[in-house]
This record gives structure tokens, C-alpha cells and sequence, in this order.
């Protein structure tokens, strides 16, 4: 029987002699670097050997593996020369693995992804899980995708703690309108392994993500038990939905905001997500709901409900008069309350907030310390500038700022009025529904009781279609002003928006296209 002869072993051991293959072409190679220009002898060297052969085929076969010599060079060359820089930043760096990931997790997802591409040592300790506990991808970065996200929220694992995703910028930096980069999958990375990814996020920011749906906002709020803040720009989702999920899976919440001014026509709530929100979240201390069509019976409720309630910006509110501030802030609802903002309302009534400001100058709302009724309404001008010095003597730690800006408004309200009275109908029977069947009976009584002390007819009256009040603005004007206890300050201090522009961004997620760059 012939037995078969046996297959040589080759050693794989990088410290073992090498073979003579191996050892004439590292001579070969050594003979070539040595040449001080080896352009010119190379090329003379190649020309003469593609004459040397006849055929055609031979001479496309000798260049073709020319080629695949040099590239091969030049990859073991940049390979070499990563190595090498690489030895070489782990030597000259001060800091040690663990306090370098220490110091790249306190820095910005910006920054994190410009630090992770300078080199390999940079981007294996930007690679750590902490360094991604707080995403914020909300630049307007060409190159972030979905696959991006989820790259990073995995990578995070469950150290993740606060997540921004998208922009509320609908232009590119040419001006011209651009899709939305992210859509409503880069977040279904949070429900993978139990819903680990989001069992300890407390933050979630999402503006202007295309294509997201009530749903989708369900499951990744059912993914967040501990969330702590959420805010939603852009995103044509009803209100009610959102509250909803919110007083059903995020229990612990603490601050809520909601900006529907992007859209001409936004969904109007019928309050029916209010109820669950007041008794579930007793932790909510700050609210902001803005653009949004808002019933007076509807803030009411909220107010007096949320007994912690320090911050609410009702900012752009349409439909909203001011008459769910009636009977509140002694006791009522509302003592709690810090800030109010009801800035741009269109359809604030004058005399609503006159009675506001009485109620405040007799020592009501004992919290509160700044109210905001900024107005482009010519009305509010008429509740006075003289009465500022009585704010300042009896309440000098409120600080009121009424700003009157003069431009043209009644078109706003013509536009708006025929959208209105369409959903006045049904909103106002949900909130007659809610009314009966909550907790809130007895302030009803109440606000009959102390109807002597407040005349709010001309708040539940309806404004015509021109967008003015039916009742006469003199007349109300008359009744705010005759006790000269209305004060309105006029305060040209604007908001000043910080134009926070970067450069796009290559993410580099992996560890290959990071380019080594030594650091002296």
C-alpha cells in the first residue's frame, strides 16, 4: 500500500526565519528602496522587458501585473505607515486608555466624530459605549442616515441617556428645500434586545423626522419608561395621540415641549389625551405648546390639574382667549407656577388679561416671576405704559414684558377664522364631556360664583370672520383701565436666535477610515 507523502507544515510565526521566497523578495524589495530615484530606472527596466516579448498578450499580462505590484505596495505602505503613527501617539499621548475615554465622552457628537477619524488609538477609545450616552445629531449632516443612528444607539447600548435627531431647518445651506435626512426607522433599534437601548433614556428630541407616524411615536415612547424630557417639532401627529402615550409609558416625565408652528393647518386636539396626562404625571413641571389650536377650557383643566406645574409656554396658541386664567393661582391651581408665556395668541382678549394682571397686582399667583404677552394686536397697547412703576412697588420680583410690535395682523386672523370655526363645534362638546365626567365640577361652581368679581362675556363670545372682536375694544378697554391697575411693559429686548452653523461632518464609524496622523 503506497502511503501518501506528507504536506510540509508552513509556519505562520512571524519571529521564525523566513523562507527563501520570502527572504528574496525582501531583498528584491530592499534593492528597489534603495535606489534614490527609482522612477526613471524603473521605467527603463519595464520598457525593455515589454520588448523583449513579441505577443501582444504577453506584454498586457506584464503590465497588468505591474500594477497589481504597485497597488499592493501602496496599500502595505499606508498600512505601515498607520501602524507606525499609531505606536508612535500611543508613546507621546499623556492619558491612558481609560482616561481617554473618559475625556471623549464628555465631548459633543460633533466633535466625537472629528476626534474618532485622526486615528486608530482615537477612534477604538471613541468606540466605547459611554462616549455615546448623549447623541445629538440634529446638524443638518448630509451624511447621516439611518444606518448612522442605529450605529451609534447600538453602540451606546444601555449607557444611552439623551438622543436628538433631526432639524427643524427645511432648506439646505443654498436655500433650496431639502428632504429630511432621517426617517421614522432609525429609531427601531430601540425596541431590539427587550427594549434594552431605551430602558435608561430620559431625553428624546425629534424635529422634522419624515414619515413619522402615530404608531411609530408609540413604540419608541413605550420603549423609554424612564424618560425625563421630550420634545417633538415638526411632526404632524395629534396632540391628544401624544399625550396619550406619554401618560401611558413615560410616567416620569418631567418636561414636555411641542412646536406645530411648521404647519399652515395643524390637527386639532379635542383634550381627550388631558385626563391621563393630570393623573399620571404628577412629575410634569414644564410644558410648552406651540402653534397649536388651543381651547381656553382645555388649558384650564391642565393648569389646575399639574398641582408642580412651574413653566407653560403657550406661545402662537390660536383660539386661545385667556379666560382659563380666571379663579386660578389663589389656591385654585396654577401656585406653582413660575413662567407664563402666552406670547402671539391671536385672538387674546384685552380684557382677559387685564383681569390677569389685577388678580396679579393683589398678590395672587404668589410664584409667578415673568409673564410674557407680546402681541402684534394693537389692542394691547391700550391697557396702558403708565401702570409699570405699580408693578415694580407691588410685585418688583415679576417681571412683565408686553411687547407691542406694529405690523399688520388682521390678514393672519382672516386666513385663520374659517379653519377655526370648523373645529370650534366638536372641541367645545369634548370639552363640555370633560368637564362632567372629571374632577373640576366644583371650580364650574365657582366661576358662577365669583362671576361679580369678573365679567367674562366678552371671552366665551365668538369673533366674527374679519378676525375682530364683537364686542366693543373701547368698551372692554374702559373696564380694564378704570382701576389703573394694569401693567404692561414695553420691552424691545427680542429673542436672539444664535446661528449655530457647522461644516458637514464625515462620520467615520469604522476603524479603517480613520487616517493616523502623528500627534508631537
Amino acid at each position: 500500500m503506497e502511503t501518501q507523502p506528507k504536506r510540509q507544515h508552513v509556519s505562520h510565526n512571524p519571529h521564525s526565519p523566513p523562507s527563501n521566497n520570502a527572504s528574496s523578495l525582501e531583498q528584491l524589495l530592499e534593492s528597489v528602496l534603495a535606489v534614490s530615484d527609482p522612477s526613471v530606472p524603473l521605467d527603463l527596466s519595464l520598457e525593455r522587458i515589454l520588448e523583449s516579448r513579441a505577443l501582444q498578450s504577453e506584454k498586457e499580462k506584464i503590465i497588468n501585473a505591474a500594477l497589481e505590484i504597485g497597488s499592493a505596495l501602496i496599500d502595505a505602505a499606508s498600512r505601515s505607515a498607520r501602524k507606525l503613527a499609531t505606536a508612535h501617539n500611543s508613546i507621546v499621548w499623556p492619558l491612558p486608555p481609560e482616561l481617554t475615554v473618559k475625556v471623549l465622552s464628555c465631548l459633543d457628537t460633533t466633535s466625537l466624530c472629528y476626534a474618532s477619524a485622526t486615528c486608530t488609538a482615537f477612534c477604538k477609545c471613541a468606540s466605547d459605549p459611554s462616549c455615546y450616552a448623549n447623541i445629538d445629531l440634529t446638524r443638518n449632516w448630509p451624511k447621516v442616515r439611518n444606518s448612522v443612528v442605529c450605529t451609534m444607539i447600538q453602540r451606546a447600548g444601555k449607557n444611552l441617556k439623551s438622543l436628538k435627531l433631526g432639524t427643524k431647518s427645511r432648506f439646505d445651506s443654498e436655500g433650496h428645500p431639502s428632504e429630511p435626512p432621517l426617517t421614522r426607522s432609525c429609531l427601531v433599534v430601540l425596541n431590539l434586545d427587550n427594549r434594552a437601548f431605551g430602558a435608561l433614556l430620559q431625553k428624546i428630541c425629534l424635529y422634522g423626522i419624515h414619515d413619522m407616524d402615530k404608531n411609530s411615536l408609540i413604540s419608541v415612547l413605550s420603549s423609554c419608561e424612564s424618560l425625563k424630557e421630550l420634545e417633538i417639532f415638526g411632526i404632524n401627529i395629534n396632540l391628544d395621540e401624544i399625550l396619550k402615550a406619554v401618560s401611558i409609558n413615560c410616567t416620569s416625565v418631567e418636561r414636555l415641549w411641542f412646536d406645530y408652528s411648521d404647519f399652515s393647518h395643524p390637527p386639532i386636539p379635542d383634550g381627550s389625551g388631558w385626563k391621563g396626562l393630570i393623573k399620571n404625571c404628577n412629575n410634569l413641571t414644564s410644558i410648552s405648546i406651540i402653534g397649536c389650536i388651543l381651547y381656553d377650557w382645555m388649558l384650564r383643566e391642565l393648569i389646575k390639574g399639574l398641582i408642580n406645574l412651574k413653566y407653560a409656554d403657550f406661545n402662537s396658541s390660536i383660539h386661545l382667549k385667556g379666560s382659563f386664567l380666571r379663579n386660578l393661582g389663589n389656591g385654585n391651581g396654577g401656585d406653582c407656577l413660575e413662567t407664563l408665556i402666552l406670547k402671539d395668541c391671536p385672538f387674546l382678549s384685552t380684557n382677559a388679561i387685564g383681569q390677569f394682571f389685577n388678580d396679579v397686582l393683589a398678590g395672587e399667583w404668589k410664584s409667578l416671576r415673568f409673564i410674557d404677552v407680546t402681541s402684534d394686536r394693537w389692542e394691547f397697547i391700550t391697557c396702558g405704559f403708565e401702570v409699570l412703576e405699580d408693578f415694580k412697588e407691588r410685585r418688583p420680583e415679576i417681571r412683565v414684558l408686553a411687547e407691542f410690535r406694529d405690523r399688520e395682523y388682521i390678514t393672519y386672523v382672516e386666513h385663520m377664522q374659517p379653519f377655526l370655526d370648523a373645529g370650534t363645534d366638536a372641541s367645545s362638546s369634548s370639552g363640555d364631556e370633560l368637564s362632567q365626567n372629571g374632577d373640576y365640577d366644583d371650580d364650574q361652581n365657582s366661576d358662577d360664583n365669583d362671576s361679580s368679581s369678573y365679567d367674562d362675556s366678552s371671552d366665551d363670545n365668538e369673533f366674527s370672520q374679519n378676525g375682530e372682536d364683537q364686542n366693543s375694544d373701547s368698551s372692554s378697554d374702559d373696564k380694564v383701565a378704570q382701576n389703573g391697575e394694569i401693567q404692561v411693559a414695553q420691552n424691545g429686548d427680542d429673542d436672539q436666535n444664535i446661528d449655530d452653523s457647522s461644516s458637514d461632518v464625515e462620520i467615520a464609524l469604522n476603524g479603517e477610515e480613520s487616517s493616523d496622523n502623528e500627534v508631537h
